[in-house]
């Protein structure tokens, strides 16, 4: 992404902060990379797919988990630490 600005910028995404500072016409900021695993990390999930952007990496996440529903989580790979969890799983209902 080809981003323009002439001073320092704080950006606050969900749970990382980013500090971009930077002046003239343009600089190439990269996105930051995030991990979709299927299962729960505490019962060693497994790799789905990599997403850059956190923006995209959730959308991606809801979208797996409505087409299979099931568990998943997001791990920022340059944090290492899970940003989301999502479980989509089908409820049983009994009758009586």
């Amino acid at each position: 992404m080809l981003v323009e600005a002439r001073e320092c910028a704080v950006t606050d995404s969900f749970t990382y902060p980013k500090v971009l500072c930077f002046s003239g016409r343009g600089v190439e900021v990269d996105e930051e990379q995030f991990d979709i695993f299927s299962g729960a990390p505490e019962e060693n999930g497994l790799w789905v797919e990599a997403i850059e952007g956190f923006s995209n990496a959730r959308q991606r996440l809801e979208q797996i988990a409505a087409e299979k529903p099931g568990k998943y989580f997001l791990l920022s790979t340059t944090e290492q630490s899970i940003l989301t969890r999502v479980d989509t799983g089908c409820t049983t209902m009994f009758a009586r």
